[in-house]
């Protein structure tokens, strides 16, 4: 957990495996047929939203880190979000792919299997570089999907670097971490906020 003064309010909750065991023991009870999959998603719902209670009353945004796969706990978080982010590096295979998942994840026609609406989901193109396949595949997904952010994550060194020694980089500030890339990270977080309609902390 970090407050430091002077950093804005921002708190972290880590994993815990006692997550994966919850989980699992729902998609038991689905395997057993006591409970459908509507059931299983509604149940945990309700632990993901009971769990963050206090959070969703003090804080501005509360943002879900999840891991690439719709597990139940995965779905719960979409489920309640007003925005979901799906990182893409856009190329011809992520172009199919992630048409295909906001298909799935907010169908309107399917709404036992439907977990949010389309309006609700956006697209992060990362890992960017200017090419010509990478453009017409950034295009291809903006007409399929409908829903993209403005600003990209570009593939750079600064960004690669970032995540390595971070004994080192805890002493860093964003500048001396990020570089160049700060001021287009910093438009980036400036779209998400005023998306779901907060007020971003500059500091």
């Amino acid at each position: 957990v970090s407050r430091e003064p002077g950093r804005g309010r921002v708190d972290l909750i880590p994993a815990a495996a006692g997550v994966r065991f919850a989980e699992m023991r729902l998609e038991y009870r689905m395997a057993q047929g006591a409970q459908s999959l509507a059931e299983a998603r509604s149940s945990a719902e309700r632990q993901v939203t009971t769990f963050l209670g206090p959070a969703l009353q003090n804080f501005d945004a509360v943002i879900f880190d999840c891991p690439p796969a719709l597990s139940l706990v995965a779905q719960a978080a979409i489920a309640i979000s007003d925005l979901t982010i799906t990182p893409v590096i856009p190329d011809e295979v992520n172009a199919v792919s992630t048409a295909n998942f906001i298909d799935n994840i907010a169908n309107p026609n399917d709404p036992d299997f439907a977990i949010t609406d389309a309006s609700r989901v956006r697209v992060l193109f990362s890992k960017y570089r200017r090419t010509p396949l990478a453009d017409r595949a950034m295009e291809r997904i903006r007409c399929g999907v409908g829903g993209a952010l403005n600003h990209t994550v570009r593939l750079s060194d600064a960004l690669a670097k970032a995540g390595l020694r971070p004994t080192r980089n805890a002493r860093r500030t964003p500048s001396q971490k990020y570089g160049t890339e700060l001021e287009r990270m910093t438009r980036l977080v400036g779209e998400i906020a005023e998306t779901i309609g907060v007020q971003p902390y500059v500091g």
